[in-house]
């Protein structure tokens, strides 16, 4: 039994005195109402000490900028309230906020944590459009959003110092107990500090004491509004961008400001990691090693008294103990850790870490336009629909397909109650998870999540049967009394002349053994996911030459941007040829026909040696179809029902099993 004896001390942060250095990192699951007070209450329960909350009680809500616009867009707002503005001007229709941040605070106080409010504006980096220009502190636009911004005029920026204080007034107000202001990942405020963004020539630009003037007007803003109210912040202590900040800039930062913060929190990146180039986005993609941020953390430990946090792909429990013992950090921020594993802080202090969902770093929890979501954790923005009920009844429930969809199922389903049945036809659960785990070096995450989860199906009295191929008569001589299928899909092939040639084999089968040529194309068709760029670097690590075809305008357009980003790098670094907007046509001996999506042109790719497939799956439908209609309850989740992604597969073997 693992003891850690850092993680687990109390540790004082101003008036705020912790019950241990496990802080759940601010950021935003797009949940609202009930849905995030949940969300809040089951990670502050699981026993975190600090909580940050996304409450937008900031300025964000100005992103258009302040001054004439932001009387402007208060006007719309006379209808709600009887004064859109107060005396200073500032738009006043965030008081209609207070009832629910203070919602949010109740939920972090009965989990028996505290929680800080943040304060954030995004400037030229605001990710969404609402048909008004951005703002900066230059006409420099940011790398991903790319439009140009507005440069801030003076009275314009003293307004916005009167919106910072009325955010955290209202902070206040909502009974949380303090304020954390966000001067990281590259918005608004990093955008005054750095000289790579910020070329004004006032009072507000050039050197160090005008760049740093507007993040200490805030402060002082915030201190005249709130006196007293603890103030915490997140910095990046590197823009990893040649003239931008660097660690010795941001420890003088640091410095100057630390006697009105009860903490620093470090963070590393932008959005997609586009600074000055391909850097690292803040939430840092599987390429990236845990801890990214901790030299920067650990270098501005050095210089300050202020209680230091670090945030980024820290998940292991032990390794967030080593990191406070050596001194190196206070405590330890975390995000994905914590939608993966709500309950990380209190296994990790009762001896079972074992026992932790370890975040397996798909990044589906920062999928762009949609609610939170979580590959291995479907509770996770549904803790309300997804509790788990004892069943009236205890049935015999036979689970067929040991893949994401079926192991999550079984687990669920003996939980509660259930003589539950895992079929698996292979030798080892995981299905092609468990495959790409075990074969490709990149992805060691997922060889650790199916340990977990055959460990949890162990615990949980789930009979699991493996190398065993189900057929209709075998459901049958058992006779369950749910049969939940979960076969999964198999690859697809084009319908193209050729594709039945030795030279054409599936991503799988390469995975598996399968023998590769040294002059590889890897056909991706409309696969918009990792599949393709995945095999393509899997290939070309081992020397490949390889070029990567598809019909799409962009190789996986589906993932989420920040993974996107990485891969495509990663792939151009390995001389990878990604060629776009084709779509197999014929393979004859060693040459493959192309045709272009758009124009229908032919283009040929002489001198193959292999046609690599991974351009997606069909349905594996044999055992429905077999055993429709046999069964009082059959249910079909997973791949078998539609190809999709992980994160769908284990969500419908979630719901599945709490209708049983």
């Amino acid at each position: 039994m693992a003891v850690f004896e850092h993680l687990f001390k109390p540790l004082d942060l101003g008036p705020l005195r912790l019950r241990n250095r496990v802080m759940m990192s601010t950021h935003g699951p797009r949940l609202a109402g009930r849905r995030y007070e949940q969300y809040i209450e089951a990670r502050a329960r699981g026993g975190v000490a600090l909580l940050g909350v996304n409450c937008g009680a900031g300025v964000g809500h100005y992103p258009m900028g302040p001054g004439r616009f932001m009387r402007e867009y208060a006007r719309e707002w006379d209808a709600v309230l009887p004064s859109p503005v107060t005396k200073e001007g500032i738009a006043f229709f965030d008081e209609t906020l207070i009832p629910g941040m203070r919602a949010q605070a109740d939920a972090a106080h009965r989990g028996g944590a505290f929680c800080m409010g943040q304060i954030h504006h995004a400037g030229s980096a605001r990710h969404s459009e609402n048909l008004q220009p951005t703002v900066s502190s230059s006409d420099i636009p940011d790398e991903y959003d790319r439009q140009v911004p507005r440069p801030l005029e003076v009275d314009e920026i003293a307004e916005l110092l009167v919106a910072y204080g009325h955010g955290a007034r209202r902070i206040r107000e909502a009974g949380m107990d303090g304020v954390e202001v966000h001067a990281a990942h590259g918005y608004l405020i990093q955008q005054f500090l750095s000289p790579f963004n910020n070329q004004r020539t006032d009072r507000y630009g050039g050197r160090f004491d005008n760049r740093i003037r507007f993040l200490e007007e805030i402060l002082e803003a915030i201190g005249t509004a709130v006196p007293g109210f603890p103030i915490g912040m997140t910095i990046t202590m590197d823009e990893m961008v040649e003239g931008g900040l660097g660690v010795e800039e941001m420890q003088q930062v640091a410095k100057r400001i630390e006697d009105r913060l009860i903490y620093f929190n470090v963070r590393g990146g932008t959005y997609t990691g586009m600074r000055g180039g391909l850097k690292i986005p803040y939430v840092a993609p599987w390429y990236i090693p845990a801890g990214p941020s901790v030299p920067g953390a650990a270098a501005l430990k050095e210089v300050v008294d202020t209680p230091v946090s670090v945030v980024q792909r820290i998940t292991d429990p032990a390794f967030a103990d080593r990191l406070i013992g050596e001194g190196l950090v206070d405590f330890v921020g975390m995000t994905r850790a914590l939608i993966a594993d709500p309950e990380w802080a209190n296994k990790a202090r009762d001896g079972a870490a074992e026992d932790i969902k370890v975040c397996i770093v798909t990044n589906d929890c920062h999928y762009p336009g949609r609610a939170i979501s979580c590959t291995v954790n479907p509770d996770a923005g549904r803790e309300d629909e997804m509790a788990i009920v004892p069943a009236e009844t205890s049935r015999h429930v036979a689970v067929v397909g040991g893949g994401p969809a079926g192991m999550e199922a079984a687990r669920v389903a003996s939980i509660r109650g259930h003589r539950t049945v895992l079929y698996e036809r292979a030798a080892e659960l995981g299905g092609q998870i468990g495959i790409i785990g075990r074969r490709n070096p990149h992805r060691p995450e997922f060889t650790s999540h199916v340990e977990y989860q055959e460990r949890q199906l162990r615990k949980a009295g789930v009979d699991i049967r493996l190398g065993v191929a189900v057929s209709e008569e075998m459901l049958a001589e058992s006779n369950p009394d749910v049969v939940i299928v979960a076969t999964g899909s198999h690859h697809y092939v084009p319908e193209a002349p050729g594709m039945e040639s030795e030279r054409v084999v599936s991503a799988i089968e390469v995975l598996e053994g399968a023998e590769v040529g040294q002059n590889v194309i890897v056909v991706g068709g409309i696969e918009d996911h990792a599949p393709p760029g995945m095999i393509a670097e899997y290939l070309a690590d081992q020397g490949k030459n390889v070029e990567v075809v598809t019909e799409l305008m962009t190789l996986g357009s589906g993932l989420e941007p920040s993974t996107l980003n990485v891969l495509t790098k990663r792939l151009l670094e390995r001389n990878v040829v990604i060629s776009t907007l084709l779509a197999v046509k014929k393979l004859e001996d060693n040459i493959l026909t192309l045709v272009n999506t758009f124009t229908g042109e032919e283009t040929r790719i002489e001198e193959i040696d292999t046609v690599v497939l991974a351009c997606g799956s069909r349905a594996e439908t044999g055992l429905e179809a077999a055993i429709k209609g046999r069964f009082a309850e059959t249910h079909v989740i997973g791949d078998c029902l539609a190809p999709r992604r992980m994160v769908h597969a284990v969500l419908e073997g979630a719901r599945v099993s709490r209708m049983v």
